[in-house]
């Protein structure tokens, strides 16, 4: 699976997050969160109209948790998917914290915009991308490659529309499938910071910023949990049918 940036990217931080945290993650061969981290396999650029792309290699990955929603989960999800999916990304920020020193969220946000209402608009526009930690970067992974090689067979018998729109670029109509059981795999690491901290500087939106932010000290690990949190409440409020609820006590350790 290709993850090809834009040309006019400035900072590709990316790339030596994964060179630093690889060798951490593979050697941490007795914690099962590191399955759940997203693996970098390869990178190249290439050229395009407008510039040259960074192009990142990954395994092959079903859809993020917010568009098997969209495409398949109109009602939301069945809750005890949820609190898998929930579990399986607490595993990865472990190991990415205790093995590989690293915090994935460190996004500086900063809006583009002058008017305070389009700034409101943005802002929530940009919720879900702007914490960094999210059901758009919670894929859904592969224990094998029975779904790829069921959609070759499909091409191969049926291929799929296409438009051609230049003499060097044709467009595909996307070819959907159902989704298969996998490890819920924690992507990109764009914005990650490397080492303990403390960390500087703002990240998040105002609105859904960390304490630790709002009040003008240096940041670490935690901000990862509180982005998690984030996502739990979003989740609640947008993913799941809203007949059902996913308690509190079920995110915890049991009562006493």
């Amino acid at each position: 699976m290709l993850k090809v940036y834009v040309h006019t990217s400035a900072i590709h931080r990316e790339i030596p997050v994964y060179h630093h945290i690889s060798p951490h993650i593979e050697t941490a061969t007795a914690h099962r969160g590191r399955l759940n981290i997203r693996q970098l396999l390869d990178s190249f650029t290439v050229a395009g109209p407008d510039g040259r792309h960074l192009v990142l290699v990954h395994r092959a990955a079903q859809m993020s948790l917010r568009d098997m929603k969209l495409v398949f989960f109109p009602n939301g999800f069945d809750p005890a998917f949820v609190r898998g999916a929930i579990i399986e990304l607490l595993q990865a920020l472990d190991p990415l914290h205790s093995h590989a020193e690293a915090v994935h969220t460190g996004t500086e946000w900063t809006s583009p915009f002058s008017s305070v209402w389009i700034k409101i608009a943005y802002v929530l526009f940009l919720y879900i991308r702007s914490i960094d930690v999210h059901s758009g970067n919670m894929l859904l992974g592969l224990w094998d490659n029975t779904l790829l090689k069921n959609l070759e067979d499909a091409e191969l018998r049926a291929p799929v529309a296409r438009k051609p729109v230049s003499d060097s670029r044709t467009i595909y109509l996307s070819r959907l499938s159902k989704p298969k059981e996998g490890p819920m795999l924690l992507s990109d690491f764009g914005e990650a910071r490397l080492g303990p901290g403390p960390h500087p500087g703002d990240i998040m939106p105002l609105e859904y910023r960390a304490p630790e932010t709002l009040l003008y000290v240096t940041w670490s690990y935690p901000v990862d949990v509180w982005s998690v949190g984030l996502t739990v409440r979003h989740i609640q409020r947008h993913l799941l049918p809203q007949t059902n609820t996913l308690p509190a006590q079920g995110l915890g350790p049991p009562r006493a």
